[in-house]
């Protein structure tokens, strides 16, 4: 038998794909215009600084992507399969745990590793500018190729475990948080107790992140040690994560006897999430009369109950730092960074809640049923509206309100100037977050509808909303202010936030007609097409139906 039979097969799948080699060149690109802004961003910065500039922007790119990639590429790799009742077919063979596994690993990441790779020349780039060595390229690449294959191991780790997309997700996020961050924040409680003793640098080096800032010539030559010490470690994590994935997996593929228990813990814990029997019942009746389909997406309690319960959370861990660190707490920075958090948390939770419901009922049939019933297409999409309403109305409301008292708070240590700059700046910051969770609503229905995997659709839906207004803002700002420095004109903060507030609502206004038109006139039609080649991809994102007339073979 072949070794490793199913890297091999995917390895020779992966050479006759044309996203193999897509993926390579839209890197490349990638890298150059983030290259291309940061020089015309800092066109009065001498060479030497510059390099150095761009050198650490460009790691800093590059460290995001392989963390992030890695978990939602293999974060339900396997947790699909067993959703799908597939996996438990490979082990009829004579495959094993680790044969599984490590297929799953090199056709999910293959891709994305190809990309790392392709960003190495464009890393180096500095170094021909002068203020980088050959010694911190070559370190920034192996903490980078580190990383990624720690975030996919992680990913693997989370979808051997759980069986939920959204579970898997959430674990692989978590893990990798906990990892980054859980050590450092450690070692800065001890110290905060015992000020005497100092930071303790023994409790960074469990941490991923503290390889990236070893990478310099100065901190590498001060703490060497400190460098191969974390890179081994954070490997160690990911030979840990697939070791434990094989072992794990031939375990945990059957169909597990769903049984509602009448008694016991389970039982009272059904009682405080979802209420008794006859609070269900009036749930039921109240939501099928407003609208069927409301009933069938809000109607688990434990959807909002979860969402104040992160932001009561948040509020615990404000409060306790501003308990703790009162005179350093209470600035601008903080208020601002607190605002950020939320939004981007709440905004993107929404995207996830929006493209669920509509992927799972497409993925499971149940949806091509209910277009058989007399509900309408815009029954279904105000149902969904609806539900979604239920679920974070409440959470955003109070959002609004923490923003408020923020700004408020913020206020009064501004002069006149300032005060008016602030206004504006978190009057438009309010508003973009209103329109932004109106548009990942629509657009993260769409792309839920035509995904495969929902982790996917509230991803794409994400960048359109979310990250696409701020990279096309960061483009104009840096192209006017060239054509400007040549007059010797300065961009003002109230036309930068102007510019900021356009770019944003109209792209969310655009991204919802797309969408909402979309939704309107081919729901039917996508429920009824088959999750295939159809639903990836540029045809996925455009929302165009590929041919599926057969190939036609060469003699």
């Amino acid at each position: 038998m072949t070794f490793l039979p199913i890297v091999t097969r995917e390895l020779r799948v992966a050479s006759r794909r044309r996203s193999t080699h897509w993926a390579r060149i839209w890197a490349v690109l990638v890298g150059l215009l983030v290259a291309g802004w940061i020089g015309l961003a800092s066109r009065q910065t001498p060479s030497q600084d510059l390099g150095v500039i761009l050198f650490y922007v460009l790691a800093a790119v590059l460290y995001g992507y392989a963390l992030t990639i890695g978990c939602k590429l293999t974060a339900d790799c396997l947790s699909e399969e067993k959703r799908d009742g597939t996996l438990g077919l490979l082990f009829l063979t004579d495959l094993k745990g680790y044969d599984i596994v490590l297929g799953k690993l090199v056709a999910n990441s293959l891709n994305s590793f190809y990309a790392v790779l392709a960003l190495f020349p464009i890393l180096a780039i500095p170094q021909m500018m002068g203020g980088v060595t050959s010694g911190q390229v070559a370190r920034a690449c192996l903490v980078a190729v580190n990383l990624l294959f720690f975030s996919l191991a992680v990913g693997m780790f989370s979808s051997a475990i759980c069986r939920d997309e959204r579970k898997s997700l959430s674990l692989a996020v978590g893990l990798t948080l906990l990892s980054l961050i859980g050590s450092p924040l450690l070692g800065a409680y001890l110290s905060y107790l015992n000020r005497s003793a100092g930071f303790n640098d023994g409790l960074l080096l469990p941490s991923p992140a503290y390889a990236c800032f070893l990478v310099s010539d100065l901190m590498f030559q001060r703490k060497a040690d400190h460098f191969w010490i974390c890179s081994c470690v954070t490997f160690g994590y990911s030979l840990f994560c697939l070791l434990f994935a094989s072992l794990i997996v031939p375990r945990t593929w059957q169909d597990k006897d769903v049984r509602q228990e009448t008694t016991g813990w389970k039982a009272t814990l059904r009682s405080v999430t979802d209420g008794d029997d006859a609070a269900r019942r009036e749930v039921r009746n109240r939501l099928l009369s407003i609208n069927p389909f409301l009933w069938l997406a809000g109607r688990q309690r434990m959807k909002a109950i979860s969402v104040w319960f992160s932001l009561l959370i948040a509020l615990v861990i404000w409060m306790c730092g501003w308990i703790e660190f009162r005179s350093d707490w209470a600035n601008n920075f903080i208020y601002v960074t607190t605002a950020v958090i939320l939004h981007t948390v709440l905004k993107s939770w929404l995207a996830g809640a929006a493209a669920r419901q509509l992927a799972e009922d497409r993925r499971t049939g149940a949806l091509e049923l209910l277009l058989s019933t007399p509900l309408s297409v815009d029954e279904i999409l105000n149902g969904q509206r609806l539900a979604l309403r239920r679920q974070f109305g409440g959470p955003v409301t109070a959002v609004l309100m923490v923003d408020a008292i923020l700004f408020v708070a913020g206020l009064s240590g501004l002069n006149s100037g300032d005060q008016r700059l602030w206004s504006l700046v978190w009057a438009a910051g309010m508003a973009i977050f209103v329109v932004d969770l109106w548009a990942l609503g629509w657009v993260s229905m769409w792309f839920g509808l035509t995904s495969r995997r929902v982790n996917q659709a509230s991803s794409s839906a994400v960048f359109f909303v979310m990250v696409l207004p701020w990279v096309l803002f960061g483009l104009l700002t840096t192209f006017l202010s060239w054509f400007l420095w040549l007059g010797n004109i300065s961009i003002s903060g109230e036309i930068a936030t102007f510019g900021w507030f356009g770019i944003s609502v109209g792209i969310a206004i655009m991204a919802v007609g797309w969408a909402k038109g979309r939704l309107r006139t081919r729901l039917r039609a996508v429920a009824t097409e088959k999750l295939g080649v159809a639903s990836t991809g540029l045809w996925r994102v455009l929302g165009r139906r590929q041919s599926t007339s057969p190939p036609v073979l060469a003699p």
